[in-house]
């Protein structure tokens, strides 16, 4: 992915709430840098050495990562192993890496009294996101679910992965993930793909879920759904 290509998608996920002042005169300006986003943009994320817990319980082989500064960043090919991601964070420039699917970013800036950051892509963005640009769809509406990471709870965020996720009353390509914590830290997060059948019960739908993790260890979950037709804004 080209780098202008990707901080135009990452902006869009991940500072969907900052407003167009703040992005043309504290982040998008000559001098100003993405990861302004946290700081200018007040952009809640996790920060620290928390920033950094998670990123090491996170699958970081799947990532797209920069290294540098505007106007002079340099892709990053490959975080193969721990050892790797530790030489990685030991540069003193700026590094972004990111998820392929854009569900979480992680920053660590060239100051020292400034972050890294994590942030997990929202619930709420993640429709707008992957919906935006249809002229009409039937979208999925996830009722409210206690998911705030900074309440430190286990939870689970169910994500729609394709334009096109209810065909002939199958769902697919929806991926479901679990946050686990254990005395306040986040412990792990395990992905799960889901494609399995939806069914109406009056106004809401039920979505029976069968989930199997890498070790095809299976189990079954409903969630209900509000269920809308949206028109593009």
């Amino acid at each position: 992915m080209e780098i202008e290509k990707f901080f135009k998608s990452w902006y869009r996920v991940f500072a969907t709430n900052v407003s167009k002042d703040i992005m043309n005169k504290r982040v998008l300006s000559k001098g100003n840098l993405p990861w302004h986003i946290f700081t200018w943009g007040e952009v809640g994320s996790i920060e620290g050495l928390e920033a950094l817990n998670c990123l090491k319980k996170s699958d970081f082989t799947e990532v797209i990562a920069f290294s540098g500064y505007p106007n002079n960043f340099s892709k990053i090919k490959k975080i193969k192993s721990n050892a790797d991601l530790e030489k990685l964070l030991d540069n003193r420039n700026d590094i972004y890496i990111t998820a392929k699917d854009f569900s979480w970013t992680f920053v660590k800036t060239h100051e020292s009294n400034l972050g890294p950051y994590f942030k997990f892509k929202e619930l709420k963005n993640c429709l707008n996101w992957y919906w935006d640009g249809l002229h009409d769809a039937k979208i999925i509406k996830v009722a409210e679910v206690n998911s705030d990471i900074k309440n430190k709870k286990n939870y689970l965020e169910l994500l729609l992965d394709s334009r096109q996720a209810i065909v002939d009353n199958k769902v697919k390509n929806i991926r479901l993930y679990d946050y686990k914590f254990k005395d306040g830290n986040l412990e792990s997060i395990k992905t799960f793909w889901i494609s399995d059948s939806l069914e109406k019960n009056e106004n809401r739908y039920i979505i029976t879920l069968e989930t199997a993790d890498i070790h095809n260890n299976k189990s079954i979950l409903k969630i209900e759904f509000d269920y809308a037709e949206v028109k593009r804004h």
